[in-house]
């Protein structure tokens, strides 16, 4: 993998997965997050430790001590990644009651020819019991859009190049302060 999508990829999940190094105990905040984690198994996609990922293998790190926890999925769903992410964040946002938070928490998503990454987050609990549940959505096969692609590529004909292609998804459960 190119290092501008090692360094890009790390700083999508230094705000949230890495974190879960850092994490202490639960909370109701967290606990709640953690029971708001979709299975994506009906969906078509496998459930997988986040450690093998072709890509998030490469960045993830997790503290197995603690309460917040990572899961991770792949699969070759019929949307473009960042739809993927998309529809991931609003069935969180309904099943957990929590509140779209990518905005603040995520950076822009990124498709170029180094990769593909899609960030999303949704807030649970009330400040000072705040847990983030994070969603990053990763192409884990750049090079087969890239070669269906023409040098002029239309926008609507990236979209069509993006669905079906292969995605390792990280759901993570985190901390979040705010002060």
């Amino acid at each position: 993998m190119n290092r501008t999508v090692k360094a890009r990829l790390a700083a999508v999940m230094a705000g949230g997965v890495l974190a879960l190094s850092a994490c202490s105990s639960g909370t109701p905040a967290s606990e709640l997050a953690e029971a708001g984690l979709p299975d994506l198994t009906p969906g078509g996609y496998a459930s997988m430790e986040c450690s093998e990922g072709v890509v998030l293998g490469e960045a993830f790190v997790a503290n197995e001590d603690t309460a917040y926890r990572a899961e991770c999925w792949s699969g070759s769903p019929q949307l473009p990644f960042f739809e993927v992410a998309n529809d991931i964040a609003a069935d969180v946002v309904i099943v957990i009651d929590g509140e779209d938070y990518s905005l603040s928490a995520c950076p822009p998503d990124v498709l170029s020819e180094r990769g593909g990454v899609a960030c999303r987050a949704v807030l649970v609990g009330e400040q000072g019991n705040e847990a983030l549940v994070r969603i990053v959505v990763v192409l884990s096969d750049l090079d087969t859009v890239l070669a269906s692609l023409e040098t002029d590529a239309s926008q609507d004909e990236i979209v069509a190049a993006l669905e079906g292609q292969s995605v390792e998804i990280l759901i993570g459960t985190e901390p979040i302060n705010r002060g």
